[in-house]
């Protein structure tokens, strides 16, 4: 489930008509009372662009309980 968010920033516009990439990295994994808890690393970049349009840190929960 998705659990929150730690950072989210804009260091860039978006302009209409280009193209945008995702990368994404795996912060930390780390076990919870119920689960498992995943912090990752989102880098939206333009084609062309020196700074990523948006970078955000999600935190999601695997629980054990709907993991099986």
């Amino acid at each position: 489930m998705n659990y929150g968010i730690n950072r989210l920033r804009f260091p860039a516009p978006l302009r209409i008509g280009k193209r945008v990439r995702l990368r994404l990295s795996v912060r930390s994994v780390k076990p919870v009372s119920d689960g498992q808890e995943v912090s990752l690393r989102l880098s939206f970049e333009v084609e062309g662009g020196k700074k990523p349009v948006c970078v955000a840190e999600p935190v999601y929960r695997y629980l054990d309980r709907y993991l099986g």
